[in-house]
């Protein structure tokens, strides 16, 4: 039996959570069943078609309700035209039915397939630093996107690095410079699509996950360390947001500052991921956090 778009159970894996399947894919809204009265349902449950907790108990009593109503009305009519208008009665204004406002309608005829597609848990599955799909770009562009999200590129930053350091991300580019401040002073900036199924389900954990892909890219030329990131919850361009901020060490003198954003563009299988990165002190730093303020959904 196909299923139809409702509350399921996350597949991430996140104890008691719902998520809710719109007939095509996963979104990105989530409840918690555990603050509502009706029983988490199962995958082959339909979706609810009215509020949580309405159930046959429910509505047997509003029925019998109505019915002493009726009974009061024929009993003492006029006392009952007469009540003040502000006294409490019996609340009939419908629930809102189907996902929140902030769900996509689903199309006319579109049904969930057989087996929906699953999502690995966050603290079981295996982090795959080369589980991006290898796509890149190395050209610039006035505006650049990646994974439902765009921002307006730094304009004289055309050096593009390579490819390998990035190939946890899907369709990614990385653009920067290699020579500010008049000395072998790097900085830039990566876009791309963050992958679920690499290990990266967890929006709060993913920025810290991919500091372990980071780290081990890094050091395929000198040794690279990281040290303890830090993550905090923000939002750009609206979307919800987890920011990691880590200090990479290598034969530089001065740290690698690595600012990674994990960003919740509703692309169902993936996170958009922006990763910047730059010396201290560097000219890049207000470029970057123009680029950043710039972070918008397509």
């Amino acid at each position: 039996m196909q299923q139809q778009p409702g509350w399921y159970p996350d597949p991430s894996g996140a104890p008691g959570r719902l998520r809710y399947w719109d007939g095509r894919t996963w979104t990105t809204a989530t409840m918690d069943p555990a603050s509502s009265s009706s029983p988490a349902p199962s995958a082959n449950q339909k979706a609810p078609t009215g509020a949580p907790g309405r159930g046959p108990r429910t509505t047997a009593i509003i029925v019998t309700a109505a019915a002493l109503v009726l009974a009061l009305v024929g009993i003492g009519g006029f006392w009952l035209a007469n009540r003040n208008s502000d006294t409490p009665g019996i609340d009939t204004t419908p629930a809102p039915a189907g996902p929140p406002s902030t769900m996509q309608p689903v199309p006319p005829g579109t049904s969930a397939p057989t087996n929906p597609p699953t999502m690995p848990p966050g603290e079981e599955a295996r982090l795959d630093c080369s589980g991006g799909n290898g796509s890149f770009t190395r050209r610039w562009q006035p505006e650049l996107s990646s994974a439902g999200i765009v921002y307006d590129a730094v304009p004289d930053w055309t050096f593009s690095f390579d490819g390998s350091y990035w190939t946890w991300l899907d369709d990614h580019t990385s653009l920067g410079d290699v020579h500010l401040d008049d000395a072998k002073n790097e900085a830039g900036i990566t876009i791309g699509g963050l992958p679920y199924a690499a290990g990266f389900a967890d929006q709060a954990t993913a920025g810290e996950r991919t500091v372990e892909c980071l780290e081990g890219s890094l050091s395929t030329e000198e040794r690279a360390t990281a040290g303890t990131p830090v993550t905090v919850e923000t939002t750009l361009g609206g979307m919800k947001t987890f920011h990691t901020r880590v200090e990479i060490t290598d034969s530089n003198p001065k740290p690698l500052l690595v600012d990674i954003y994990v960003i919740d563009a509703a692309q169902g299988s993936k996170w958009a991921q922006v990763i910047t990165f730059q010396r201290p002190d560097s000219s890049a730093k207000p470029l970057i956090e123009k680029a950043v303020a710039s972070v918008r959904h397509v």
